[in-house]
């Protein structure tokens, strides 16, 4: 399930020449292998299991569990 940033993110793609990589499984697209790589061992069809504790978000990574709390939370840093 993809959310709606990347829904839209897909969209404007679709209307680009796109030359980056694209997850088989889930249709997440990446402009960096590296990346694609990375979301493909550590976060494609797992449940996430970082939890935010100021609000609903879970992660599926704790990096950005953190860049979250950051950008949103910062007044609890």
């Amino acid at each position: 399930k993809q959310d709606g940033f990347q829904q839209v993110l897909n969209i404007h793609y679709d209307s680009m020449e796109w030359s980056g990589f694209s997850c088989e499984k889930c249709g997440r697209r990446y402009s960096l292998k590296k990346s694609l790589l990375r979301h493909m061992k550590l976060e494609c069809g797992k449940d996430p299991q970082f939890q935010c504790p100021h609000c609903f978000i879970k992660t599926t990574r704790n990096s950005s569990l953190k860049k979250h709390i950051r950008i949103r939370h910062p007044e609890t840093l």
